[in-house]
């Protein structure tokens, strides 16, 4: 099921992200070479939905199944502030 949609039970509304619970952070995942990248945690769903589009495209390319495929250009230069949880949060 390689680049395809959001799952239809997914907490989130967006491909490669979803609610991780132990750090209450969203987190942005993905696929690449059949390994599953996270790509990090984040305090909103859009912040980690844009940084998912943006590694998707720089690996994808064109091929590339996004989130905001209108807004492409303005995903790729946008940086997010990416939040790490506490050590003794860690899992």
């Amino acid at each position: 099921m390689l680049n395809t949609g959001s799952r239809k039970n997914s907490r989130s509304q967006y491909k490669g992200v979803s609610w991780w619970a132990p750090v209450n952070r969203w987190r942005a995942r993905i696929t690449i070479d059949r390994k599953v990248v996270t790509i990090g945690r984040f305090l909103t769903e859009l912040e980690a939905a844009a940084a998912y589009d943006r590694l998707a495209s720089e690996h994808h390319g064109e091929y590339a199944k996004l989130n905001f495929p209108v807004i492409t250009e303005l995903v790729a230069t946008h940086r997010p502030k990416i939040v790490e949880a506490p050590d003794w949060m860690s899992v």
